[in-house]
């Protein structure tokens, strides 16, 4: 650090280089055919200043004596946690489970003996507006067809056992509707209800939202500047690879035809993942992936597990490495430890067209995919990189 005198700033040598605090400075005076500029007075001393001493003191940003926002510690973390929090953060600790390569917690309830109200019938008359839809708009009516279809053959959903409709459990069913993306306007997205009210009661009012897990974004964004080789990428449909716990399914159900075929009477059906759109799914898969890092992560080496717990923000991955070759070998280790836990990593991008040219053409950006890979793709990253440099500094104030 270098002390400013006479009111002029302080100079701090960060890992992203040198920065100013302090007053303003002030504009100096130019010939009439020359640039003005600016001029700073620093000292060759690093007296122990009170710019100092508010750093050292300053306990809102966790930082190491390296450099590095150290925002990731279990302790940290629990300290800013609410009782609530802690608790709920506990029991995805004791009862989180891996089956069939995928993780699976239950649905955080603040007690055992939840009761909800019986909302069926709040469920048919919403299915019924939809059934009107489908007279009206037969694509339509396929697409969610095609779409349940594709849930319940991937294993997200399932037909209610018949033995099991009638049985006394906590039992709900949430509406849904489908939404068609400006970007994508031929396909349809199907969106569960969680906070559609029944007697003043809905799913999300009474399960717990769950810490927040997501690493600090401002630091995400500085690590991600300090190296020169950058690596975008996004984890698909985080939450459907998370399951629900079996004893929780009961509270996720919902009312389809079979086939599709509305001409008859619709059957319960329910979901086995957590739902996008319930308010504690973000915290719940937040917490697998964290977990694929503390149970797969020791095979490979500490850069890997270290991305994934501190380079994530929801699910998007943004780091930086140093040369090519590290970034070759971690983009191939983070996709194989992940796909463990059956996270998939796609999108990538890459200001580097040899670590683009590593993936498979699938796995890339779809503006990869469309554009030749060369210094036009560059140019975006490091816009990309720029606009993030952008945001940091907004979070940052």
């Amino acid at each position: 650090m270098r002390n400013g005198s006479g009111g002029c700033p302080d100079a701090v040598c960060t890992p992203l280089g040198w920065s100013l605090l302090g007053p303003a400075f002030k504009t100096v005076a130019a010939p009439d055919n020359e640039t003005s500029c600016f001029v700073a007075h620093v000292s060759a001393t690093v007296p122990q200043s009170s710019m100092q001493v508010m750093f050292l003191e300053d306990e809102s940003d966790v930082i190491s004596m390296d450099g590095e926002f150290d925002d990731s510690q279990d302790d940290v973390r629990q300290h800013a946690m609410s009782e609530e929090d802690r608790r709920t953060y506990a029991l995805m600790k004791q009862s989180i489970e891996y089956i069939n390569g995928h993780y699976q917690l239950p649905l955080p309830w603040p007690c055992d003996y939840q009761i909800l109200p019986d909302n069926i019938d709040m469920a048919r008359k919403r299915l019924t507006g939809l059934k009107r839809r489908f007279q009206r708009n037969p694509e339509v009516h396929q697409k969610y067809t095609d779409q349940m279809r594709l849930s319940i053959e991937k294993g997200n959903a399932e037909e209610v056992p018949e033995d099991e409709i009638d049985a006394d459990r906590r039992k709900w069913y949430i509406p849904y509707h489908g939404v068609f993306s400006e970007q994508k306007p031929d396909k349809l997205r199907i969106i569960f209800d969680c906070a559609a009210q029944h007697h003043g009661v809905s799913l999300n009012q009474v399960l717990l939202q769950g810490p927040d897990l997501n690493n600090r974004l401002d630091a995400v964004l500085l690590r991600f500047r300090k190296e020169s080789t950058a690596l975008v990428a996004d984890v698909e449909a985080m939450f459907r690879h998370v399951l629900v716990s079996p004893r929780d399914r009961y509270s996720l159900r919902f009312l389809w035809w079979r086939d599709g075929d509305f001409t008859k009477e619709a059957i319960p059906h329910r979901m086995k993942i957590h739902l996008f759109g319930a308010t504690c799914s973000p915290s719940c898969a937040a917490f697998s992936l964290r977990q694929a890092a503390l149970d797969f992560g020791h095979g490979y080496e500490p850069l890997v597990a270290s991305t994934v717990e501190r380079a994530t923000y929801v699910d998007d991955v943004l780091t930086a490495v140093s040369d090519v070759e590290t970034g070759i070998k971690l983009v191939d280790r983070l996709r194989l430890m992940l796909a463990k836990a059956g996270f998939r990593l796609t999108k990538w991008l890459s200001n580097d067209e040899r670590i683009l040219a590593s993936l498979p053409e699938k796995e890339l950006a779809k503006s990869v995919q469309t554009h030749s890979i060369d210094s036009s793709l560059q140019e975006r990253v490091i816009e990309k990189r720029i606009y993030f440099r952008k945001i940091c500094w907004i979070v940052r104030m």
